[in-house]
Order: structure tokens, then C-alpha cells, then sequence
């Protein structure tokens, strides 16, 4: 067998380019253009597929996914308006997705061996990331990446910076390149971001290079229709061979100039991959609209056929014999819903023929089934529907884990999303704290808001271990949330007070807020000592049972954390303080015998008395 190899480099890249633009300086945006329009050629196909599967999910004839020139409408027609539908594939996404990420995981730094002045930092550092996960609306975000993930395949965020802040951008697959020879194993070492953005706003954030921006030309590819408003820009990495290489490099170009040129001496790109799917080879997912791409197609068009039989055959008709005179005017609706028909001869036939088999709607139903079982939700879930007899909460929570477990990989993907997103964060606050000593987040905190600095906070990378875990081991509705405290509670594993504390209902704020004062009074204190190293003298007015109990716990938890020995002395001072007045504000109980009770009498029941005569 003969084996053709072909060695696309001169040819496309011409004589006066070089694909690995890393290495140049002279016409640099040469370079890294003609690299990334080599790269978006190949990838057209994947582009139409991501097309494709958007058409599908959102039932619009979408023209491109790119921008597209001023006045070109990207929106369906009117007869794809009029038509009927049944997207499954658009049911089976926002499923899967609200099942997914109405979970919110919360990276957690931890350290291993540390001192407890680390430990400390590791935990501001965690409530750093949270602060920027709210400041951003991080999970939001998440939530329409995951949907990307489902409809295209490959859902991606970006973290970057931007002026004095960490960034959190969604960013669409077909907007990167990369050449997919290199990146066989899912690891490619070079990769573009080719995007359109506003002139004026780029020519405001570089104005050194305004001139060029303003006259730079906005079409990249073929697919890319003029637009004067917008330029644009092509973004690209390459990452360092080795530790100790310097071939890293990051850049910024337009047409006709490099807006950035600088090292990368990162060994990752700054984005957060999500995948419905794994690949087994290349870099790109599958997606779950990809999965279903045959039987929503064959769904439509079975409704198309159904559509058109129920016009043309659905009608109902009225057969009259030759010869017979029948008043025809009579047989028109009347809204009075009465009529009389006069004829003579034969009376006329009403009649409203089948306009398909039952074979038709039955396979119609089999396959909209069938797009549920691929995707692993019932039916039910889609429909928000409980199945009948499962009515205690234990059958539907056993019922849920049972439909969850379709989603385990897929689940622990979506952690590990959050995971990267957090790490990139970690290093985009390091380096702007670099720029701006004082950079530091507003983070709200039991209803009270704290400033953390990130000078406070700073770990070596080898100082943490990341983790994630859920925000709340509790279910999500109110009904279900109230169920699993009254069995905590009722199983002696949380008291009254920390019951009414997690149930956090919005509409019983108020109420809950006096309820559960005590136990937040209690927390505050004994956290402004263990934190800041604040002492505050109990006061009668406080409920000193349980702030000695809740004392005495963080005491123990101190304690084996080897916190320092000013800390624990005062959480002790705390617990004896507190003691000591409790003794005090208690009632001296009257030691006497107590009253004797009159023994009570058996009751019974009132009869008449007959009168004796």
C-alpha cells in the first residue's frame, strides 16, 4: 500500500511566514495571522458542526456563529416560525444542565502538615475565592458554560485581568484555534483566541496603537462579514518547552500590528475547559446535542409528514350523491350551532379521514423516549413531575440518588471546572497584587461584609492542596431542607439552635434572625478570638450555655490545630468567664420537701339519679 505524506508547512504558511512565530521578532503579526487563518481553515468543519447543534438546540436558522455585518439578521424565517416542533434536544440540555449545575462547588484550600498560621491563611484564601466567585457571579457563569458544554461539546471560561480586578469571561469554542495533530493527546502547546472587538474600546486600551486599530482591517475568514464598528484581534500562546526554556510566549495582534508581546512562563493556558463528553482523541468534546442530532432530525420529520397530513386529511368533508338536491348554503357553520338541511334523493355523508397510522405517533413517542434514556433523565424530571408512590421524602431522595448516579462523571467534571477557574484566579491575584500592593476582595460573610488582602492570604503553590466540595450538603428545596434538619435534629446530631440556623428560609429572614441570634452572637465572638486574637466579656443577656458549648468545641478544634497559646488562653478565659457568670445569674433552687398533693380521685361518669318515691 502506498502511503502519501504531504508537508503542509511551506505551502501554506508561504516563504515570508513561520508557524512557529515564537521565534520572531520582525513581523510578528504576520506570523501569528497567517498561523491562525491556516488553523481556521481546518477547522471549518467543526465550526459547522457547533452550527449545526446550535440550529437544533435553539430551533433558529442561525447564519454563522461569528458576528456578522450590520442589518444581516441571524434569526428563523417565518416559515420555520409556522412549523411544528418537538425539540427533544433542547428538553434533554436544560435537564441535564439544571440537575447538574444547580450544584455550586466551593474550591477549598487545605494544607497538609501546616503550622496553624498557615491553616488560618488557607481558609482566608478560600474566602477569597468566594468573595471573587460572587463579585463575578462565577456559578451563574458556570451554568451557561455547562450549557455549552451540552449543545457544542467544549464550554470554556477565560480568567484574565482587567484594570484592577481578576476577570471571569465566557468564551465561545469557535472562537480558539489549534492544530489538531499537536493536541491528538487533549495537550496542545499552542493556541488562539480570535475574536471582534469594538474599535473604540480597543483603541481606549491601547493608545499607542490607536492608529492601526482604527484602521485594521475586521475580516479574518471567509466567514467573517465586514463590519466597520468592530476589529479583529487574534490572541495567541505558546507554551515554554521545558522549565527552563524561554520559547514561551504571549501575544496580541490586529492586521496590522502587536498590541502585546511578552513572556508566558505558565505551563497552561488562561482558560477553564468543560466537556460534556471526554474525547477519545483530540482536544474538542462530545456534546449531548450531538447524541441526539439523528433523533431529533428523524423527530422532525415525522412532525413535518404529521403536519401535513393532519391539513390535508384532518378536514372534515361532506360527500353528496349525484342526482340529489341538497342545500348546500345550509351546510356551512352556523353560529347559532343549529341548522336544517332540505334535499331530496340520498342525504349527504360526513366524513374526516385518518391522517396517519398509529404506528406513526407510536415510534414518535418511542423516540422521544429514547433521546431521554441516552441522556439518563426520566421523562418526569423533564416534566417536573414526582413518579406516582413515591410520596416520603426518604423514596425521593433514594429516587434521586438513583437518577444522579447517570451523571457521576459528568458531575465530578463540573468540580473540577470550578477547581481550574480557582487556580487560574489564585495566579491572576498574585500578579496583579505584583501591580497594585493593596489589592484585596469585600467578602460578605454571615450577613456581615470582611476585606481580605491579598498580601494576607499569599501561599507558595506547594503550601495547598485545592479541593471542592458542595456549598451545602442539605437538598435545595425548602420542603426537602426542612425534612433533613428535623432528622439531624431528631437523631441528636444538631441541636434546636444550629437547626434553625441552616434552614435559612429568605422569606422567615426576620424571624429567623431573633431566633437565632444566639447562636450567631455566640459564633461571632468566639471567631473574633481565634481570628483577630479580640477578646469580649460575656454578658448576662447572653445564652451562656450555649456560648460555652460552642466555645469549648472551637476551643478542642484549636487545640489540636496547635493554634497559638495566646488564642487558647483566651477561648479558656472565655469559658471561665462565661461559667462563672452563668453561676451567678442562675437561681438559687429552695431546697424544701415539696407540697404533698392531694391524691387524686378516679373520675367516672355522670349517670341520672332516679328519685326514690
Amino acid at each position: 500500500m502506498k502511503v502519501h505524506t504531504v508537508d503542509l508547512t511551506p505551502r501554506r504558511h508561504g516563504k515570508d511566514t513561520n508557524p512557529q512565530w515564537w521565534f520572531e521578532e520582525a513581523d510578528l503579526h504576520q506570523h501569528v495571522w497567517e498561523s491562525a487563518r491556516v488553523l481556521e481553515g481546518a477547522s471549518s468543519g467543526r465550526r459547522q458542526e457547533d452550527l449545526r447543534h446550535s440550529r437544533l438546540y435553539s430551533n433558529r436558522a442561525f447564519l454563522q456563529l461569528s458576528v456578522s455585518a450590520p442589518g444581516r439578521e441571524q434569526t428563523r424565517s417565518m416559515a420555520d416560525a409556522a412549523r411544528l416542533t418537538l425539540n427533544v434536544i433542547k428538553s434533554c440540555v436544560d435537564t441535564a444542565c439544571a440537575k447538574i449545575s444547580q450544584a455550586r462547588p466551593r474550591p477549598l484550600f487545605l494544607t497538609s502538615g501546616a503550622d496553624w498560621k498557615l491553616k488560618k491563611r488557607a481558609q482566608q484564601l478560600t474566602k477569597l475565592i468566594d468573595g471573587l466567585f460572587d463579585a463575578e457571579e462565577v456559578y451563574a457563569l458556570g451554568q451557561s458554560v455547562f450549557r455549552d458544554s451540552l449543545v457544542t461539546g467544549t464550554g470554556v471560561v477565560k480568567v484574565f485581568q482587567d484594570g484592577f480586578k481578576v476577570c471571569f469571561e465566557r468564551v465561545h469554542a469557535s472562537e480558539l484555534l489549534l492544530d489538531d495533530g499537536e493536541a491528538h493527546y487533549g495537550k496542545p502547546r499552542t493556541l488562539y483566541q480570535r475574536r471582534h472587538i469594538s474599535r473604540d474600546v480597543l483603541a481606549t486600551r491601547f493608545p499607542k496603537h490607536a492608529a492601526a486599530i482604527l484602521s485594521a482591517d475586521s475580516t479574518f475568514s471567509k466567514e467573517d462579514a465586514a463590519n466597520p464598528q468592530l476589529v479583529t484581534v487574534v490572541e495567541a500562546w505558546h507554551l515554554r518547552s521545558s522549565p527552563e526554556a524561554k520559547d514561551g510566549r504571549h501575544v496580541v495582534t490586529v492586521a496590522s500590528a502587536v498590541l502585546v508581546d511578552e513572556p508566558w512562563d505558565k505551563d497552561h493556558f488562561p482558560f477553564a475547559f468543560l466537556r460534556w463528553s471526554e474525547p477519545l482523541i483530540g482536544f474538542w468534546g462530545t456534546g449531548l446535542a450531538e447524541e441526539l442530532t439523528g433523533i431529533q432530525i428523524e423527530v422532525n420529520k415525522i412532525l413535518r409528514n404529521i403536519q401535513a397530513a393532519q391539513n390535508v386529511c384532518s378536514v372534515p368533508r361532506v360527500f353528496i350523491e349525484n342526482g340529489s338536491t341538497v342545500n348546500g348554503a345550509a351546510l356551512q357553520a352556523n353560529p347559532e350551532g343549529l341548522s336544517v338541511v332540505r334535499y331530496n334523493g340520498t342525504a349527504p355523508t360526513f366524513m374526516t379521514a385518518q391522517a396517519m397510522p398509529g404506528e406513526v405517533y407510536a415510534h414518535l413517542d418511542r423516540l422521544e423516549s429514547k433521546a431521554y434514556a441516552i441522556t439518563g433523565v426520566s421523562q418526569l424530571s423533564a416534566q417536573s413531575k414526582k413518579p406516582s408512590g413515591l410520596d416520603s421524602g426518604v423514596a425521593l431522595r433514594e429516587y434521586q440518588d438513583i437518577e444522579s448516579e447517570r451523571f457521576v462523571l459528568v458531575g465530578q467534571r463540573y468540580e473540577q471546572f470550578f477547581l481550574d477557574i480557582a487556580r487560574l484566579a489564585v495566579e491572576e491575584a498574585a500578579s496583579l497584587y505584583e501591580a497594585k500592593p493593596g489589592f484585596n476582595v469585600l467578602v460578605a460573610t454571615k450577613g456581615r461584609s470582611e476585606k481580605i488582602v491579598w498580601k494576607d492570604v499569599q501561599l507558595k503553590r506547594d503550601q495547598y492542596l485545592l479541593r471542592c466540595f458542595p456549598t451545602s450538603l442539605l437538598p435545595t428545596t425548602p420542603a426537602g431542607r426542612l425534612q433533613k434538619v428535623q432528622e439531624l435534629i431528631q437523631a441528636g446530631l444538631l441541636d434546636k439552635d444550629e437547626g434553625m440556623a441552616l434552614l435559612d428560609f429568605p422569606d422567615l429572614e426576620g424571624s429567623m434572625s431573633v431566633v437565632t441570634s444566639a447562636y450567631n452572637d455566640a459564633t461571632r465572638v468566639v471567631e473574633s478570638i481565634l481570628e483577630n486574637g479580640t477578646y469580649e466579656t460575656p454578658e448576662p443577656y447572653q445564652n451562656l450555655g450555649l456560648l460555652i458549648r460552642v466555645a469549648q468545641g472551637s476551643y478542642l478544634k484549636a487545640r489540636a490545630e496547635r493554634a497559638p497559646e495566646e488564642r487558647l488562653e483566651l477561648l479558656r478565659r472565655l469559658i471561665d468567664d462565661a461559667a462563672a457568670l452563668q453561676r451567678e445569674t442562675q437561681p438559687q433552687a429552695v431546697e424544701q420537701a415539696p407540697m404533698a398533693l392531694p391524691e387524686a380521685q378516679p373520675t367516672s361518669e355522670l349517670l341520672p339519679v332516679t328519685p326514690v318515691i
